[in-house]
């Protein structure tokens, strides 16, 4: 059986057409609605930094950073210590 994957792509969108993502299935859920429902009927969530640290992990892309500070700089905001925590933890 395949794993179905629910991403929230919500803060993506604000980084325009990324072209290292193109290559992950997406499929764009409203938020906290979405990530319950899904949770509900046993589907995978991932979050905006999940589909990042995916990418990296399949050597999509090499860098994390440079997309954090791309999405910060579209008014994303994630907690500085989760992002030292999150990098960290994949060798950043």
């Amino acid at each position: 059986m395949t794993e179905q994957i629910i991403v929230n792509t919500g803060p993506l969108i604000a980084l325009g057409k990324m072209q290292a993502f193109a290559s992950i299935a997406r499929l764009p859920i409203d938020e906290l609605k979405g990530r319950r429902a899904a949770l509900a009927v046993g589907l995978t969530v991932i979050g905006s930094l999940g589909l990042i640290g995916r990418a990296k992990t399949l050597g999509i892309i090499s860098k994390i950073k440079p997309f954090i500070e791309q999405a910060r700089n579209a008014g994303i905001y994630y907690d500085h210590n989760l992002i030292e925590v999150f990098l960290k933890s994949l060798g950043e």
